[in-house]
């Protein structure tokens, strides 16, 4: 009966490579293994690549399925190669495809950030001497302490989250700089020089140039506008939880990676603490949860009910679809069936029923959108599938909505809430307390 639930907005996981057996295996991608894989990207022609740090490789995935490694001996160390596979990295954490097609990748043990080319898969050093440590300056003299996320914004300046430094930093022009930190850990907003960070791990930049920062240990979403050189929160306070709902009441666990879909104007965060990917979206500034059931393991199927085990990778592919590196399931997974790749910006908004406190204390809000009028129900389902409530909300007119869900005398956990409009049918997640 579980598989048969509908996932939120007809969201599915899937696995593309991987056994869940950590291992060093290419060939077909249900036949091979990678250990504890992180980084995850995906080019044009649909190819993805893996960064491996405990293999110091970077594995690639054909369209056609076929995994194999594309640079990295498999051994620690920094060398360049026009060979990718004779090449040396540590630790590689993060890989990126840059505007160009060539992979970039922060070589965090390295204090380095390398380049793969994409049509030799030859490797070379964009910034860093291969010694951890901190200094701004030329690229072959700047040192980063540990590199882990990468963007590149729009003006193709390259974005460097230097967690274990506390700051955020700039490759533009042959120069590394850094744009906001000071250095200190800690949580403070203000001017760049002077903001605080507990531990920057992921970065996504949008079309305005602002930066989006997963600060890992602050359990909060950083943003960086350049245009006013300033650090401001825009989700979390702090305090490691689970809340959907607006901004300022959202909660969040141990944020690591980010994505952001220009279509939707919407950051996909990946969270380790919670084992799963939440969704801000900035036009209506409210978070939601786009998969995981919030429990570690491993389960394929509506995305609401699947599992993840200590994900670290996140990216959106050329389909519109999430790439999910799940670390300790030793495997890649994608959750497909996103609103942005399947429906009009209209009728998306239908799809994306929306709950607070969530958490639940007993009663919630939910608000949804209608493109057209018409008719409105929900029904509230155990995760066994059985029907808690059933509430008809009559016919609507266009335009947003509001409505009380209350559940007294439910059982704490989790239930699945499943909007019926005029446009379609769009699912999201209540927790009971």
């Amino acid at each position: 009966m579980l598989g048969l639930l509908p996932s939120a907005y007809g969201q599915t996981v899937s696995t593309v490579a991987g056994t869940g057996m950590a291992g060093n295996v290419n060939g077909p991608a249900a036949a091979a293994q990678f250990n504890q894989p992180y980084g995850v990207a995906s080019d044009s022609a649909g190819n993805v690549y893996v960064a491996e740090p405990n293999h110091h490789l970077i594995r690639k995935i054909s369209p056609q399925g076929m995994v194999s490694t594309l640079a990295g001996s498999g051994f620690p160390g920094h060398y360049n190669s026009p060979i990718g596979t004779d090449a040396i990295f540590s630790s590689p954490q993060e890989v990126i495809v840059a505007p160009n097609g060539d992979l970039l990748i922060s070589d965090s043990s390295n204090g380095s950030i390398r380049r793969i080319d994409k049509n030799t898969a030859a490797v070379t050093t964009v910034a860093g001497t291969g010694s951890s440590g901190f200094l701004d300056g030329p690229v072959g003299q700047a040192r980063f302490r540990t590199p882990v996320g990468l963007s590149v914004d729009q003006s193709g300046n390259l974005y460097v989250a230097d967690a274990d430094a506390y700051r955020l930093r700039k490759v533009a022009g042959g120069v590394v700089s850094t744009v906001a930190g000071s250095g200190v850990r800690g949580h403070l907003d203000g001017p760049a020089g002077n903001a605080r960070f507990w531990g920057p791990t992921g970065l996504a930049t949008d079309t305005s140039g602002n930066v989006y920062i997963a600060d890992y240990v602050g359990n909060r979403i950083r943003k960086f506008d350049p245009l006013t050189n300033t650090v401001s929160t825009l989700a979390g306070n702090g305090t490691a939880g689970y809340v959907d709902g607006p901004l300022s009441m959202a909660r969040l666990s141990r944020p690591l990676r980010l994505a952001y879909s220009t279509l939707e104007n919407t950051l996909y965060v990946l969270e380790q603490g919670n084992n799963l990917v939440r969704k801000i979206n900035l036009s209506t500034s409210t978070v939601s949860t786009v998969a995981g059931s919030g429990q570690p393991g491993f389960a394929d199927g509506p995305s609401l009910t699947a599992q993840f085990d200590q994900p670290s990778g996140l990216a959106l592919d050329g389909t519109g679809a999430l790439l999910i590196g799940d670390t300790n399931n030793h495997r890649i997974r994608r959750v497909s069936g996103l609103v942005l790749a399947t429906r009009a910006p209209t009728a998306q908004l239908a799809l994306a029923p929306e709950l607070w406190p969530n958490p639940s204390p007993g009663q919630s809000t939910l608000r949804y959108y209608l493109p057209t009028g018409g008719r409105v129900t929900y029904t509230l389902l155990d995760l066994a599938g059985r029907v808690v409530q059933h509430v008809p909300l009559g016919w609507q007119a266009a335009g947003w909505h509001t409505c009380p869900v209350s559940t007294p005398g439910a059982a704490a956990g989790a239930y699945l809430l499943r909007l019926r409009t005029p446009a379609g049918t769009g699912t999201c997640k209540l927790l009971v307390q």
